[in-house]
């Protein structure tokens, strides 16, 4: 061995020596210094409690006594023995950082919930118990409050493993100021904040001057925040989150028996808002709210998920006085927002109530479900929420009495019942403005009276493609005019229905192609599909004019007791409509009445608005004759729409529908030989369908066969009236026409151009590398790049050929030739 490696090797062992003797020693200077410090008597002047003392060990229930403080320093463990309590009478700060928080644990060596007792807080006004970066765990209840005087905060800290709670308060009388802030309470059996008086109704008597922020609550038992008192005042739970509760995320509630007149002896809940909020994967009602008195409630901006229960339930109140759910998401939950309203045993009180921009969707029941003993109200206004995909309606008011009710600027789609459904014994004084209610189950919009109708407005919505009316009014009294103006109404079975004695005022709208189930033998509620506007059992004073009524089997279908104000209206012909005893000439929809006369003239000879068009569908293959197994691209591409419009294409295949899709291609594989039918139906923005279908028949062969026979993929073509006609190119080559033909059509095709751009980049470069080296310069990249280029050239028209153009083969197989031939013979004449 040389001195050097010998040097080396000595060195290390020395390192490592010395390394290992400061371990040593660094060891030795805690265990000096880790002398538990033992606490037996109370604390009855000013103390600090030092890391450098510690681990505290509290061998017996220690009380800080009235006009005391004490100050745990940053760093600093205490330790609780079995069933220990430290009681604050005085104050005690708990002033940890994030590098050196301070511990309030268990002197076991085997922790568990349930360890030590709790943190009794039992001050008077001078009073404060404050946690900043600390750790209280193990324990009955992490903080237990019984004093209604002082301050409690609660900062950047944990609460954790508890039997019951992080935070309890118990006195009937109240609470002091509480403030819990940017901290995490997790592992509690019961709850994270609970304020309750246990076991008692009406529980506490007054709770105010609270507030949560930041904090997160996660696996807190029943619930993560609760709050059972008589009366609310200035509450707050902003921030942070809720996760894994059993019974409820937040609770608010002043008792069972709430529906009564407030008054100072009942119960009310005031400035109370919950905000900003993550509430997810929890049982019960993510936000509830339980008062017979409601008076500036509010539930903003909250994101509540994956709950079995409704994501805010505001229940049995009697008097709502500016209450505000706005601004929430709420998915995968029971229902969105649920109210109910309880009338009291006095007079009827005020409500006052907004739900505003909430985005609530894909819930297993509706996104807003309303149900009130009596909804006279000062304000009630449902405005630009989305209701989406939920397993009802969208939106349901169930009440006695609707009244002075606006729902505006809401879109709701894809609901399995109704877009936004009323239903009430007496709905006066509601409007219905602006709204998109598309593709629902049932009906866009479902005003049901069942005593007074009058003073609805339906004005300026877009009721499409949903599987009812687009808008369905009843009513058995009436009690003022129904108006349905400027709305478009397409693509839904019936376009609008209006039952009851109401005079009715359908004006400006475009009723247009509500053919959704059309053909199918059953009828619509007594009504057959395919038709514009009904009207049944209306007034004398009925007026349908100035609308544009078009693409139906059925424009209008008219039972009423005198005549029917129907002129100037678009019937989608110049000539007007077929009123057998009218106009019998006319070609536009059929005007139906029974026992009464429509008065049609004049009717309008070209439509008011933009006129809307129906699809057409047209359906191509690359070859209607295919081996077993082989792939058929089926291209709708060639469809008729409207420009700019958003478009969905409904193929079926042998009869099985395939799922919705933006794009016209599919391709498909047939494992069983026969005949093979693939049809298309083409939906526009609107929801108007294509009619008829445009289909393509596929002659599935085994492989032998198919080889020696040559095919013409079969077209489908719309023809005039919407029929469709079948057509075949003329025989040639397996994709029709000649094999010239097919072969440039392939090489025009998106794989033959972008392989032939790949191809002819590698050729160009490969020639320039090849110039400049003969020159002595060096090639603008390296050969194996320019190989690769051609390679991908060859890789893409070898895909064409694979999705259907047939002629790619030859051309991706003859171009390696080619390239193989090309590079052989330069490296014969390099090698030279």
């Amino acid at each position: 061995m040389t001195r050097r490696p010998v040097a080396a090797v000595a060195a290390v062992v020395v390192g490592v020596a010395v390394v290992a003797g400061l371990g040593l020693a660094a060891g030795a200077a805690p265990s000096a210094a880790a002398s538990p410090t033992f606490v037996e008597a109370n604390v009855t002047s000013d103390t600090t409690w030092a890391a450098d003392d510690g681990p505290y060990v509290v061998t017996a229930d220690v009380t800080v006594t009235d006009g005391a403080t004490l100050t745990v320093a940053e760093g600093t463990t205490v330790q609780v023995a079995d069933g220990g309590t430290i009681t604050v009478a005085g104050s005690l700060v708990a002033a940890g950082t994030a590098d050196d928080p301070v511990a309030f644990t268990t002197a076991r060596p085997d922790p568990q919930p349930g360890s030590w007792d709790t943190i009794r807080y039992t001050g008077d006004d001078d009073s404060r118990l404050r946690l900043a970066n600390a750790t209280v765990e193990y324990a009955n209840t992490g903080i237990s409050i019984e004093s209604t005087a002082g301050r409690v905060t609660v900062r950047d800290s944990a609460l954790e493993n508890h039997v019951r709670a992080g935070v309890t308060a118990t006195e009937r009388e109240g609470t002091p100021r509480l403030r819990l802030v940017d901290s995490r309470v997790s592992g509690t059996g019961y709850a994270g904040v609970a304020i309750e008086v246990p076991a008692t109704n009406p529980h506490v008597d007054r709770v105010s001057n609270v507030a949560v922020r930041g904090t997160d609550f996660e696996d807190t038992g029943q619930y993560g925040v609760l709050v059972r008192s008589r009366h609310v005042r200035d509450v707050t739970v902003t921030g942070g989150s809720v996760t894994g509760y059993e019974a409820g995320g937040v609770v608010v509630s002043t008792g069972a028996l709430v529906a009564e007149v407030p008054t100072e002896n009942t119960r009310s809940v005031s400035d109370l808002a919950v905000r900003g909020a993550s509430l997810t994967d929890g049982t019960g009602h993510a936000v509830t709210v339980e008062s017979g008195h409601l008076d500036e409630v509010a539930v903003t901006g909250n994101e509540i998920r994956r709950i079995d229960g409704d994501g805010v339930s505001v229940q049995r109140a009697a008097d709502l006085d500016d209450v505000s759910v706005s601004g929430n998401t709420v998915a995968e939950a029971t229902t969105g927002v649920s109210l109910t309203h309880r009338r009291s045993s006095g007079p009827v009180m005020s409500v006052s109530v907004e739900l505003s921009g909430n985005d609530l969707r894909n819930n297993d029941r509706a996104g807003i479900g309303v149900n009130t003993d009596l909804l006279t109200v000062d304000r009630f206004a449902v405005r630009n929420n989305t209701l989406a995909g939920n397993g009802g309606d969208g939106a349901r008011v169930s009440t006695p009495a609707l009244t002075a009710a606006a729902f505006a600027d809401n879109v709701a789609r894809d609901n399995a019942g109704s877009g936004v459904e009323l239903a009430a014994g007496r709905v006066e004084g509601v409007s219905v403005t602006g709204n998109a209610l598309t593709a629902n189950g049932d009906d866009g919009l479902r005003v049901r009276a069942t005593s007074d109708l009058g003073g609805v407005t339906v004005a300026g919505n877009d009721l499409l493609d949903n599987g009812g009316a687009g808008t369905r009014v009843t009513g058995s009294t009436a009690a003022g005019p129904v108006a349905v103006r400027n709305n478009t109404i397409a693509a839904n079975t019936v376009g609008v229905r209006l039952s009851g004695p109401s005079p009715v005022r359908v004006t400006n709208n475009t009723v247009a192609f509500n053919t959704r189930n059309e053909g199918r033998e059953e009828t619509f509620d007594t009504v057959g599909p395919a038709t514009g506007v009904v009207v049944t059992n209306a007034s004398g004073s009925g007026r349908v004019t100035d609308n544009d009524v078009y693409g139906h089997i059925v424009g209008l279908r008219a039972e009423t007791e005198e005549t029917l104000d129907v002129a100037d209206n678009y019937w989608g012909a110049e000539n007007g409509p077929f009123y057998a005893s009218v106009n019998p000439d006319g070609d536009g929809n059929a005007v139906e009445t029974e026992g009464a006369v429509a008065d049609i003239v004049p009717f309008a000879s070209a439509s008011h608005h933009d006129e809307l068009q129906r699809p057409t569908a047209a359906l191509d293959a690359n070859r209607t004759v295919a081996p077993t197994g082989g792939a058929v691209r089926f291209s709708a591409a060639a469809s008729k729409v409207r420009s700019g419009d958003d478009v969905t294409y409904h193929f079926l295949v042998d009869g099985e529908p395939l799922p919705p899709q933006p794009s016209p291609v599919v391709t498909r594989t047939f494992d069983a030989n026969g005949i093979h039918e693939v049809a298309v139906t083409v939906e526009d923005g609107n929801g108007v369908e294509s009619v008829p279908e445009g289909r393509v028949s596929v002659d599935v062969r085994n492989a032998s066969e198919f080889d020696t026979t040559t095919a013409a993929p079969m077209t489908t073509t719309p023809a005039a009236g919407n029929d469709t006609t079948t057509t075949a190119p003329p025989q040639g080559g397996e994709n029709g026409g000649d094999g010239d033909q097919s072969l440039v059509s392939s090489l025009l095709s998106l794989f033959g151009l972008l392989g032939g751009l790949l191809y002819l980049a590698a050729l160009v470069v490969g020639a320039y590398g090849t110039w400049a080296t003969l020159q002595g310069e060096g090639p603008p990249t390296r050969g194996r790049n320019i190989h690769a280029l051609a390679g991908l050239g060859v890789l893409v028209w070898l895909l064409g050929w694979l999705l259907g153009q047939g002629p790619l083969l030859f051309v991706g197989l003859g171009a390696a030739l080619l390239w193989a031939g090309l590079t052989g013979g330069l490296y014969v004449l390099a090698t030279r």
